[in-house]
């Protein structure tokens, strides 16, 4: 997990951006509380609360000239997710998570690897379908995600030019918006105990870098949760 913090920043820099964080994360979760608390009070179970772990792998696209993908890179995501379901089938699907999404170009012979920290919040309609003990699901909405680091490694031919794990947060927006199409299956152990599984496909939306270099970071993830 090293491997993901490890964003080059001054340390109190990362500090105080863990701090913040943390802060976010333990809001979310009292919230989360006190609205399950709530939820148990009404029949139909209208919210659900869940932990949710996503391994993905990102790639890059861009329509600028002399610029290609250089195949996928593996990225990591973990958080809380949170159903609230508007009527039987449909529900508002939102979250809070931290994800990092890798990427890789070649420009001029010379291979940039970029990665890229966001704290990302999910806005999505979700469709669900009960077959006896499992239940089939899909997601479609908008992913908003908010940078928190960014490096990179450089490979040129010029030796001189080579980087690795260079701070990049000066060239990287700070905001990414991305499509979010995604489904999958449920299995309900208990009423209050549902483990679920499935495909995400993420497609940026936004230019991941701050001038007018058209770049754009993808990704495809495998979720896995648990519903409380």
């Amino acid at each position: 997990m090293q491997y993901f913090f490890n964003t080059g920043f001054p340390s109190r820099r990362f500090f105080c951006a863990s701090e913040i964080i943390k802060k976010l994360l333990l809001g979310l979760v009292f919230c989360c509380l006190a609205a399950y608390v709530v939820a148990e009070t009404d029949s139909n179970k209208k919210l659900r609360i869940g932990l949710i772990l996503d391994p993905n792998f990102g790639w890059i696209s861009s329509n600028e000239q002399n610029v290609e993908s250089d195949g996928s890179k593996m990225g990591f995501a973990y958080g809380l997710t949170g159903d609230y379901y508007f009527a039987k089938n449909y529900a508002f699907s939102s979250g809070l998570s931290l994800i990092t999404i890798n990427g890789q170009f070649v420009q001029r012979d010379t291979v940039t690897v970029l990665h890229n920290q966001y704290l990302q919040i999910p806005l999505m309609l979700r469709l669900r379908a009960e077959l006896s003990s499992f239940g089939v699901f899909a997601n479609f909405g908008f992913t908003t995600d908010f940078r928190l680091s960014s490096s990179k490694d450089v490979n040129s031919p010029v030796a001189a030019n080579n980087v690795s794990n260079r701070n990049a947060s000066g060239d990287i927006s700070v905001f990414r918006a991305g499509l979010l199409i995604g489904g999958g299956l449920e299995y309900n152990i208990t009423d209050d105990f549902t483990l679920f599984g499935g495909l995400i496909y993420n497609k940026g939306l936004t230019t991941i870098y701050k001038n007018d270099f058209n770049l754009k970071n993808n990704y495809l993830a495998l979720r896995l949760g648990v519903f409380f």
